[in-house]
């Protein structure tokens, strides 16, 4: 099966979670929420399904902290609209006290992950900063270009 840019670049980051700590490797999982058409999409609604939840949750080891992470394709172009939706579930996960982080950049996510298995709060807070003010900067065009 053939992977799009996204797809690859989700599978990097999972292959590098499980291989850097593979005592939490349950702890990471995806969120299937992207349905092949409409009465699939209904099915899984009806299953819970909810729009705009991140590609991957961890559940943090220890502190069960909800931890959001919205994989892009490096040069990927998404809808204002959808990234709008995503931004806001993420920030929501924030109020709520959890972690999330939207980026096509693997290195800036595997230090936010790193940061966030290390319980080291101040790193986490700014790769999260660094990458939801990148987002939030681009919310002003027709198209996100990650």
């Amino acid at each position: 099966m053939r992977r799009n840019p996204e797809d690859r670049f989700q599978h990097e980051f999972i292959m590098f979670f499980g291989q850097t700590w593979p005592e939490h490797r349950d702890r990471l999982f995806e969120v299937y929420n992207n349905p092949k058409n409409e009465a699939h999409g209904a099915y899984r609604k009806s299953m819970g399904m909810q729009k705009n939840v991140s590609d991957l949750v961890l559940q943090r080891p220890e502190f069960g902290t909800l931890v959001g992470i919205e994989c892009k394709a490096p040069n990927s172009e998404w809808s204002r609209d959808k990234i709008l939706n995503q931004f806001n579930w993420g920030l929501e996960t924030i109020k709520q006290g959890g972690f999330y982080i939207m980026t096509s950049n693997m290195d800036l996510l595997k230090e936010f992950i790193t940061a966030i298995m290390n319980n080291d709060i101040k790193n986490v807070l700014l790769t999260q900063a660094v990458a939801l003010t990148f987002v939030k900067t681009q919310l002003k065009n027709k198209t996100i270009k990650f």
